[in-house]
């Protein structure tokens, strides 16, 4: 219900996020790394603070955001190297 309720391009952002993720396991693992080892540090407490150590995340949200509003592919400048 959380995405079917939510508004309409937050939803697709989140559900592309979440298709590119699937698609690209490399780049999904290091995202994994990524939050495991800062929650990791941090009690696995979620904070604003902790989000902002995450640069990775904060990389393919980025990437994801302007491949769906662009139409960029895979290897294009704008998605996060592995």
């Amino acid at each position: 219900m959380f995405l079917a309720a939510g508004f309409g391009g937050s939803t697709s952002a989140l559900s592309f996020t979440l298709y590119e993720l699937a698609e690209h396991q490399d780049v999904q693992k290091k995202l994994q790394e990524e939050v495991d080892g800062v929650l990791g540090q941090h009690d696995d407490q979620i904070t604003y603070n902790n989000l902002q150590e995450m640069q990775y995340l904060d990389k393919v949200l980025n990437g994801t955001s302007i491949k769906l509003n662009r139409g960029a592919k895979m290897g294009d400048p704008y998605f996060p190297p592995v």
